[in-house]
């Protein structure tokens, strides 16, 4: 155990470190102020784009273009608040303390999965806590799915600040890597929170018998995500304009910030939640574009569940506790194997101490 040891503290070291050079990048901008300039030249003297300082300072699109700032009732803490938010002045910082945040949470949840201390109650707890904490306190945009859809906006205009866009998706990624979607499993507040439901004992045996097989699952994934690309190369939905994209009218994060417009964000956060309660993680499964990348990113995790052929039994438990087909892929040696959320339910189950949450021998 204690090579495993070594290894989680060395990996938390590593991202700390880059925790540490990101906050170097975080020192503030001076931000250009006249009131005699026009809402044009202000945004050029501040590197922004015209119409997002526009749209920051809640002002008119058919505003005069010579008008200045002045006349247009604007004050310079405004512009200052407006360019830093375009900009990302804050962001960064913003970004930074949340991801410490996740990695402060998945180095407990790695560490009680290695040496096999995770129960029931403390997964309960620990999913409410991911919940109440990550989701209801910092908000709906610093998640695993939004910051890989803000790098694909950022890569065609649609979304600024790509620079800090890309060290946030970076450290996610770097998150999953290391324990198995430990980040989707434990730290994602959506996930956390259709973990929780499908946790409650309601008709157990049914979802026990009742599972989507992955394929299908996969392929919705897979569909979804390609049309997501195609519509931001060729704009078929006519979302540019807009500065949006598909993912947009079905973020359940909206859920965190009492955010249910438009229509179809309240009707999909509801139908998703039900489905939890019946089936495993329908969001992750279906539609999430970070759980189907992270998915790809399993192949070469540090920690993951591993098997002790010479110990085990056959016996299944582990299989049977799966809440999806994870567990299923990985006794059976499949190439490809379903999602696994490090949930830790398999070895809550194995009685022979033949499963193990681990690096490779």
């Amino acid at each position: 155990m204690r090579t495993h040891s070594k290894s989680i503290v060395w990996i938390i070291s590593f991202v700390l470190i880059l925790f540490s050079h990101t906050l170097l990048l975080a020192a503030e901008k001076e931000v250009f102020f006249h009131p005699q300039t026009t809402l044009k030249e202000l945004a050029r003297r501040n590197n922004v784009k015209a119409g997002h300082l526009r749209e920051e300072l809640n002002l008119s699109s058919h505003i005069r273009g010579r008008a200045t700032v002045s006349e247009l009732g604007v004050t310079k803490e405004q512009v200052s608040n407006a360019v830093g938010h375009i900009r990302g002045d804050t962001l960064i910082r913003d970004i930074t303390i949340a991801q410490l945040l996740f990695v402060i949470i998945i180095s407990f949840i790695i560490f009680l999965l290695v040496y096999k201390k995770m129960s029931h109650l403390l997964k309960f707890l620990l999913l409410i806590g991911s919940i109440i904490v990550i989701g209801f306190g910092l908000g709906k945009s610093l998640n695993p799915m939004t910051a890989l859809v803000k790098v694909f906006k950022g890569l065609v205009g649609l979304e600024g600040n790509l620079d800090i866009r890309l060290i946030a998706l970076f450290v996610f990624s770097l998150l999953a890597i290391i324990g198995t979607k430990a980040v989707c499993g434990w730290a994602c507040p959506y996930g956390a929170l259709q973990e929780f439901l499908h946790k409650l004992p309601l008709v157990s045996q049914w979802k026990k018998r009742n599972k989507i097989p992955f394929w299908i699952t996969n392929a919705v994934r897979i569909g979804l995500f390609l049309f997501f690309l195609y519509d931001l190369s060729f704009d078929l939905m006519h979302l540019k304009g807009l500065g949006r994209v598909i993912y947009h009218y079905i973020n359940p994060f909206n859920l965190f910030e009492w955010h249910f417009i438009p229509m179809s964000v309240g009707i999909y956060i509801s139908t998703t939640l039900i489905l939890s309660c019946f089936f495993y993680r329908p969001h992750c499964h279906f539609v999430c574009p970070f759980g189907l990348y992270s998915w790809i990113l399993e192949r070469i995790s540090l920690f993951r569940i591993r098997i002790n052929r010479e110990q085990c039994t056959d016996c299944k438990a582990c299989v049977k506790a799966c809440p999806g087909f994870a567990m299923k892929g990985i006794y059976e040696r499949a190439t490809m194997s379903p999602d696994c959320f490090s949930c830790g339910e398999c070895l809550m189950a194995c009685k022979f101490d033949a499963l193990s949450y681990s690096k490779k021998r």
